[in-house]
């Protein structure tokens, strides 16, 4: 099954931007992706793949549109 939102790609890294907020980006683009950060509960909700992603559309489907709610992915920064 094709992915839908970025939070299973490996490419995935945080960064400690300041003062305990954190940003999450595509290493391969060194550009943030598509998210909703929930900083208190160091949480993050991947809901679509940008059309500039590198991945294969054999694996990916990339959108301007957010994905249906139950095809979002969320994961805690110590995951990535």
């Amino acid at each position: 099954m094709k992915e839908l939102a970025c939070g299973s790609c490996p490419n995935l890294k945080v960064k400690d931007i300041a003062f305990g907020c954190f940003s999450i980006y595509c290493s391969k683009l060194n550009s943030e992706v598509p998210q909703a950060i929930c900083n208190e509960e160091k949480t993050v909700t991947f809901y679509r793949i940008p059309l500039s992603c590198p991945r294969s559309n054999i694996d990916v489907v990339k959108s301007e549109s957010k994905a249906k709610i139950e095809d979002w992915v969320t994961r805690r920064f110590s995951d990535l």
